[in-house]
């Protein structure tokens, strides 16, 4: 009876121990969670105040500056973008923005050129049905007019045969030294225009002799200087050629790369020359290699390679077998 008493009291004991170790374990739990709760609302706050500092750092655009030929304007934007953004859009308005004003010259353009057909056409009619408004509008003295046109008839009427014969005979004379007077202009002007385009291309032929002979390079910014300084002496009453500003401009121009170029290393040159000169520049500056010249064959050399070829044709003949030297014959 009594070991039956101890027993119970062992399991009561230990269903109590059991309690307890739950009840500890069920605390251990609870505080891990609060404690990975309380690292996540760590987390989450540190994020926030990251992209509050990112933010702050992208400076956000809401206008844009547009240059349209050579005119600057202001177009807001109804919505904030970063910089990267702004470039991009700020290329496509400006582009738009063209491409609508083109079309609007265009359009006013196709108006104006309209209208004025129809103010043509408006003038040519008035003047075919009411000429004596046109000419009134003109600021023609009409009734002048008429009694020019009045006397100039009675005149006419007035000749004799012999004179009017004579009258048209010194119109038709006037009209033909008109007539030859126009034709010595043009011949002139075509001998004048000629001549310029013969100078023209002597002048062109001279300035790339000279540039060529004094190593100058051939751009326009060369030609422009050479162009210039000849105008020059010449509005001065100087005559000179391109021949004699030849030295004058490689001097200008060697001391305007020199001190342009002075102070630059190596690497700060070769950025600002393009592929194809850095290329030229290369293999101008490596030497080239020179081709060694043999010596031409001794009869003694010539005599152990024929017996050297000899013996391995010999040497491979006999290295085959039957079969194999029927089968390559």
């Amino acid at each position: 009876m009594e070991d039956e008493v101890v027993i119970d009291d062992a399991v009561e004991v230990s269903e109590v121990n059991e309690d307890e170790l739950e009840t500890n374990e069920s605390q251990d739990d609870d505080q891990d969670e609060l404690e990975e709760e309380s690292e996540l609302e760590d987390k989450a706050e540190a994020s926030d105040e990251n992209d509050e500092a990112v933010e702050e750092a992208v400076q956000m655009i809401r206008e844009l500056k547009l240059k349209i030929d050579g005119e600057e304007l202001v177009e807001e934007l109804p919505f904030e973008v970063t910089p990267e953004q702004a470039e991009y859009l700020k290329k496509e308005l400006q582009m738009s923005k063209m491409a609508q004003k083109r079309a609007q010259e265009a359009a006013d353009l196709r108006k104006s050129e309209q209208r004025r057909e129809s103010e043509l056409k408006d003038f040519l009619n008035t003047l075919k049905t009411q000429p004596q408004k046109v000419l009134e509008q003109m600021g023609v003295n009409i009734h002048e007019l008429y009694e020019n046109i009045a006397s100039e008839e009675l005149r006419k009427a007035q000749l004799t045969p012999e004179q009017q014969e004579l009258e048209d005979l010194k119109n038709k004379l006037r009209e033909v030294e008109e007539k030859e007077a126009q034709a010595r202009k043009n011949a002139e002007e075509r001998e004048m225009e000629m001549m310029k385009d013969k100078y023209a291309a002597e002048a062109e032929k001279e300035m790339l002799e000279t540039i060529e002979k004094h190593n100058l390079p051939n751009s326009p910014y060369i030609i422009g200087r050479m162009v210039n300084m000849v105008q020059l002496a010449q509005n001065n009453n100087l005559d000179l050629s391109f021949k004699d500003v030849g030295d004058l401009v490689k001097e200008e121009y060697t001391n305007e790369v020199n001190n342009s170029l002075k102070g630059l290393s190596a690497e700060q040159l070769m950025t600002l020359l393009s592929n194809d000169v850095k290329t030229d520049f290369i293999s101008k500056a490596t030497p080239k290699k020179q081709k060694v010249k043999e010596a031409p064959p001794s009869a003694n050399s010539i005599k152990e390679g024929a017996k050297r070829k000899e013996e391995e044709g010999t040497k491979k003949f006999r290295t085959k077998s039957t079969s194999s030297f029927f089968k390559d014959l």
